[in-house]
């Protein structure tokens, strides 16, 4: 999909991080943006900022936990733009690292509902709209936990292999039904936000979210810049890739895991494999 003047964009997660920088790169292309966050001041803050320097922004708070304000953001865009071209679900938080066995059910459930849940919502919120108008692109960011594995991280691992695996179904079904309409999931490795430096530690529903500290192999690889995986989102996209894969090193953790599962074939899968063909 081409990214160009007078289409609408609908990103979460965007009053800050990946989101935001993704926002300032959408506008620099001419695009006119729906900036939707949970954290109603700094949204508020940065959409006049951008508005003041001639960009065409719109603010809805939203929690992406919650189907219904997915709906009234997108009528909002609506009302306001007349239609929807793109959209990014960004917005994602994180547990502290340690052992499945030490996970906090509550915390597993906030992170679902973010992390899975909202993706879903966001999904399902607007892929209509884009089918019916047989055009657009549908982004969701996940992490290169959605396809490898990180210890001492299961549920931020399971969280992102759902929206790797939401976003192939969501991919197969607009090929089955033969609309033209691209999806991309982007996984990340370290990017300096606000989600890998540990702010915003909001208690939502109870849960104290501590300051997550990444793995020690993981540290490190320099984190990337947020600028940097905006514009590897727009190349992506432009290029109607189904992955977008930011940091280096990915192809071979990829590949590491891809031979630990084909290790692990028996004969018979073999054999089944050459009688299919």
């Amino acid at each position: 999909m081409k990214l160009r003047e007078k289409q609408i964009a609908v990103i979460t997660g965007a009053a800050s991080g990946i989101g935001l920088a993704l926002v300032e790169a959408l506008l620099r292309r001419g695009l006119s943006v729906a900036m939707l966050d949970i954290e109603a001041e700094p949204l508020e803050a940065n959409c006049r900022r951008l508005a003041q320097a001639g960009g065409d922004v719109l603010a809805v708070r939203t929690d992406v936990r919650s189907f219904a304000d997915f709906e009234r953001a997108r009528d909002r865009v609506l009302a306001r733009f007349g239609r929807i071209d793109f959209v990014c679900n960004n917005a994602g938080v994180k547990l502290p690292f340690g052992p499945l066995w030490e996970v906090d059910p509550e915390g597993w459930k906030w992170l679902c509902s973010v992390n899975q849940d909202g993706v879903f919502y966001g999904m399902r919120a607007f892929a209509p709209l884009l089918v019916e108008q047989g055009s657009g692109h549908m982004v969701n960011v996940a992490s290169m936990t959605g396809v490898t594995i990180v210890p001492h991280n299961s549920a931020y691992n399971a969280t992102k292999h759902a929206v790797v695996a939401l976003s192939n179904s969501l991919q197969s079904d607009l090929q089955a039904a033969g609309v033209d309409v691209g999806v991309t999931v982007v996984c990340t490795g370290q990017v300096r936000t606000p989600l890998r430096d540990g702010a915003g530690r909001t208690s939502q529903h109870g849960v104290t979210v501590e300051a997550p500290r990444p793995p020690v192999d993981a540290a490190k690889a320099p984190p990337l810049e947020p600028s940097d995986v905006a514009r590897m989102i727009v190349e992506g996209v432009e290029l109607d890739r189904s992955y977008v894969f930011t940091n280096p090193g990915a192809g071979e953790r990829i590949w590491e895991r891809v031979i630990g599962m084909v290790s692990d074939l028996t004969p018979e899968h073999y054999l089944s494999h050459q009688r299919a063909i």
